[in-house]
């Protein structure tokens, strides 16, 4: 297994700007989405939901 990192630089702490750079890397990995992205992330306050695809 191997393991790559992203980094976004991301403007402010909104959740319009997170939500803006989540688009943005579904658009840019569209084809290969669900074999590249296994686990996705929602972090709302007070609490981190994790999604894992099987």
């Amino acid at each position: 297994m191997s393991r790559e990192f992203l980094i976004l630089r991301i403007p402010d702490k909104t959740a319009a700007s997170v939500m803006h750079a989540f688009r943005t890397l579904q658009k840019q990995y569209s084809e290969h989405w669900n074999d590249i992205f296994k686990t996705s992330l929602t972090l709302k306050p007070g609490a981190i939901h994790c999604r894992e695809r099987s």
